[in-house]
């Protein structure tokens, strides 16, 4: 007869759980798979052109350089005297040019009026200009010939008569006669003091002359045949 502590006791026994031995292989893998946070540091990346600013380059001043002694102001007059005797020359090989303009007159010639000295008045060559040329014959006369014409002075300043300068030509062109008459010859009788042979005629104020030309013959006792009569202002 059998008893329930009878067959408690006769049921088997679990075995007693046996704990995880540890062997000193098994502890270095455990701590392996285990993060260790306090032993990992950042790691920071360096910057070459931040770098560049805390490395200590040694910098060497030069000395401030010694001011020479040497003296160079005698140079600079001998420029300058220089530039001015260049202007000089300049303006006196052009002077010929300066004193027909007459800004340049009306600013001289009061300064050197109170000194005693004229200013010089260039006579220019082509100055006149001769127009509405025409040419008649004397009725009386076969040998008397007339050109009458216009003259106007085209400069900007005064400028005194000229000299005329008449050409006969025949009818192939070839030179036949030629005569320079002056101004007290070729001007009209009665004309005011400002048209006067001595005086100075100022700009674009046309006035009509008369040259007359008388023929004369020739080592053969024959007058000059001519077709046509050039006049032209001589300075």
């Amino acid at each position: 007869m059998t008893t329930p502590s009878d067959s408690n006791n006769d049921k088997p026994l679990d075995a007693p759980e046996s704990s995880p031995e540890t062997t000193p292989e098994a502890a270095p893998e455990q701590a392996v798979n285990e993060p260790i946070a306090a032993d990992i540091k950042p790691i920071m990346r360096s910057n070459p052109i931040a770098d560049l600013y805390r490395v200590d380059i040694p910098v060497e001043l030069d000395a401030e350089p010694v001011a020479k002694s040497t003296r160079q102001w005698p140079w600079f007059i001998l420029a300058f005297i220089a530039t001015i005797l260049v202007i000089a020359q300049s303006l006196w090989l052009s002077q010929q040019f300066w004193l027909q303009q007459p800004l340049v007159r009306s600013v001289l010639t009061p300064a050197l009026d109170r000194i005693g000295y004229t200013l010089n008045r260039p006579i220019l060559d082509n100055a006149w200009e001769v127009t509405s040329l025409s040419l008649s014959s004397e009725p009386s006369s076969s040998t008397v010939w007339h050109l009458d014409a216009v003259l106007t002075n085209r400069a900007r300043i005064l400028q005194p008569w000229p000299a005329l300068q008449v050409s006969l030509r025949d009818w192939q062109n070839s030179l036949v006669g030629r005569r320079t008459i002056s101004a007290a010859d070729y001007l009209p009788a009665g004309l005011s003091a400002q048209f006067a042979p001595k005086a100075l005629i100022a700009s674009d104020q046309p006035v009509r002359i008369r040259v007359s030309v008388v023929l004369e013959p020739g080592s053969d006792g024959r007058y000059p045949i001519f077709e046509q009569a050039e006049l032209k202002a001589q300075p």
